[in-house]
């Protein structure tokens, strides 16, 4: 993640911002052992900003879903298309 959305989430935590956002869905790469729930999360801007405080990289992230069948579908193509490739 860049530093300088790192910047603006940590100023939106500071501020105490309304975010009206809210909660999205987080798909990462699997590893070769990952199931849905290693890679799938619920997440919103702060619980995202503790992420990457934590070690979370931003080339580890696939994508960011609105939709929680979306995002599900997604994490389960990428654990297939891993299987596929054994």
């Amino acid at each position: 993640m860049s530093q300088r959305l790192i910047g603006a989430i940590r100023k939106v935590i500071a501020a105490k911002v309304v975010d009206e956002i809210g909660s999205f869905w987080v798909v990462t790469k699997p590893s070769d052992k990952s199931v849905v729930a290693d890679i799938l999360f619920e997440s919103t801007l702060i619980q995202m900003a503790n992420q990457y405080r934590g070690g979370l990289r931003e080339s580890d992230v696939i994508g960011f879903y609105k939709d929680a069948a979306k995002a599900k579908r997604k994490a389960r193509a990428l654990l297939d298309a891993k299987k596929d490739s054994k």
